[in-house]
């Protein structure tokens, strides 16, 4: 039996390729050289290839059949890219990606060119009341944190991104039948502007945008409105209603005393050339108040 034993142990001994033996050392060494130059002063970059690199070790040398260095890097190319969308390496480098948990800060490092990335963002969140505000702030207030036209430029990007995405939603249906998508499109273009700003939405007969429109800016409490230019302006696009938009700076959107008066002076321009005035909505911090629910319209 002992014969037996030997002979067929031998028999499979024979039949399996030894694999070479892989430095987890050097296996670290060349994922470090693999990750771009940008982006090797992140820690937690170089810690995800050290990680990725020293599981590709450990599988090697625990796999019976083996494998060469090649296609190693492809089984962990494999594995993580489906790693929850932390990391994947693609064409041998790391890429480390966001979630929902990854913090403002954190998202904000990531933008900056900077290799003070990181203490940036945190001056810039200590000094702006959320992460709104800075992808909103005026490009002198940034430079005044060290931020270079690139970084200023990547923010504006972030911010013409996210509000096209908003718009697209507001466009796909009558503006009075889609009033959330309104409301969280200029949410995310005017609520944390630091100047007021006088927008115009214009609409066809079927409540279609038709144009929207930054008619005028103003200070941090005042932005001067023009009825007549408003109503020359809806006779060139053929318009038949309008809805008005302003934001408050401060962040509560009560109407003033003013605002109400602006809007009265708007809605006699308005029926004048039959164009109907739908609301006057005034943008606040994550909150709105619409003349026509508060009665004032």
């Amino acid at each position: 039996m002992t014969a037996v034993v030997t002979t067929a142990a031998a028999r499979a001994a024979a039949s399996v390729r030894v694999a070479p033996t892989l430095d987890p050392a050097k296996c670290v060494a060349e994922a470090a050289q693999r990750i771009p130059p940008g982006l090797q002063r992140d820690p937690r970059i170089h810690a995800g290839a050290v990680r990725a690199a020293m599981e590709d070790a450990h599988r090697h040398s625990e796999t019976d059949g083996g494998c060469d260095p090649s296609s190693t890097t492809e089984s962990a190319q494999a594995k993580a890219r489906v790693r929850g969308g932390q990391a994947y390496l693609k064409d041998g480098s790391v890429v480390v990606l966001p979630t929902e948990e990854t913090a403002d800060q954190d998202l904000l490092a990531r933008l900056l060119a900077s290799s003070h990335g990181t203490a940036c963002a945190s001056a810039l969140l200590q000094h702006f009341p959320s992460i709104g505000h800075v992808i909103s702030a005026e490009a002198s207030q940034l430079r005044t944190f060290g931020l270079s036209g690139r970084d200023i430029a990547v923010l504006r990007l972030v911010h013409q991104i996210a509000c096209r995405m908003a718009r697209a939603e507001v466009r796909s249906r009558p503006v009075l039948s889609n009033w959330p998508a309104l409301i969280a499109y200029l949410q995310t273009a005017m609520a944390y502007q630091q100047i007021e700003q006088f927008r115009i939405l214009f609409l066809d007969r079927k409540n279609t945008l038709i144009a929207d429109e930054v008619q005028q800016r103003g200070t941090v409490s005042h932005t001067p409105v023009y009825p007549r230019e408003v109503m020359k302006r809806a006779l060139i696009l053929n318009a038949s209603a309008l809805i008005a938009v302003h934001n408050h700076p401060s962040g509560d959107p009560k109407p003033s005393r003013e605002d109400i008066e602006t809007t009265r002076q708007l809605k006699v321009a308005a029926n004048s050339l039959e164009v109907e005035l739908h609301d006057h909505v005034v943008i606040g911090h994550g909150k709105h108040a619409s003349f026509k629910s508060l009665g004032l319209l």
